[in-house]
């Protein structure tokens, strides 16, 4: 059905459900939206357009057989056995770009009143605007895909640019290694001392003598801290005893 509006709108063609289901390519899916746009901002060209080609076509055609074919094609629809499955359809038409737009619609439809011709004519235009600020959204963000490739000239001076820039830091690179790397590349490894055993044996001796040291060291500190505090107290008990005699 939607491959059928767009094909009675000039859109795209009869069969073309890749574009529908958003199969087709990027470039072409932008100009279906682009052309969807145009139809919605400018409606009332569009049926200013159909208007005139529907009484074209009416001044060709017999009042009476438009009638029967009308009737006849209102017929064959409500009789068809797939008409509630065309009004409710299982799987969603609608490609995948336009699911969550779907999805955000549905508390709107619950909540849309059903008596009023004018209620629903506000909620189908506000439904509408909403279609159109999501489109206008995805057509600002499709805008690079939108642009004209670039030329083959302008391709090939930016490769040759490229290769340009590539050869001269490749030069550059050469004169520096074979000024100062290369004659440092081509030494000998260096060998390991055996006395490295020896040497360690050293360290750990005399970082254990610097341990036994500060050990001494603290225990000079507090002897010298236990005198003073008997010589005071001996002090102390002399200028008592004295005291007492006197």
């Amino acid at each position: 059905e939607l491959a059928r509006l767009g094909f009675d709108l000039m859109l795209c063609h009869f069969d073309d459900l890749d574009l529908i289901k958003g199969h087709a390519s990027p470039q072409k899916q932008i100009s279906f939206m682009k052309q969807l746009l145009d139809v919605i901002q400018f409606p009332d060209t569009i049926s200013s357009t159909i208007t005139i080609e529907s009484i074209s076509q009416s001044t060709e055609k017999n009042l009476g057989a438009c009638m029967k074919e009308n009737e006849e094609l209102l017929k064959e629809l409500f009789s068809s056995p797939h008409f509630q499955a065309t009004l409710h359809p299982e799987c969603n038409p609608w490609p995948a770009d336009f699911k969550p737009l779907l999805v955000a619609e549905e508390p709107f439809q619950k909540r849309a009143p059903q008596s009023g011709k004018g209620n629903s004519l506000s909620y189908s235009v506000e439904t509408l605007q909403e279609i159109t600020s999501s489109l206008q959204a995805l057509k600002v963000e499709c805008a690079d895909l939108c642009g004209d490739a670039p030329a083959g000239d302008s391709v090939v001076q930016k490769l040759k640019l490229a290769l340009i820039e590539f050869h001269q830091r490749i030069v550059a690179f050469t004169e520096v290694y074979q000024n100062e790397f290369q004659e440092h590349c081509g030494h000998p490894t260096a060998e390991i001392s055996p006395t490295g055993p020896f040497f360690q044996s050293v360290h750990q001796s005399l970082r254990t003598c610097c341990k036994e040291l500060e050990s001494i060291a603290q225990f000079i500190e507090t002897s010298e801290n236990i005198v003073d505090v008997v010589g005071k107290r001996g002090r102390e008990e002399a200028a008592f005893l004295l005291f007492m005699r006197k």
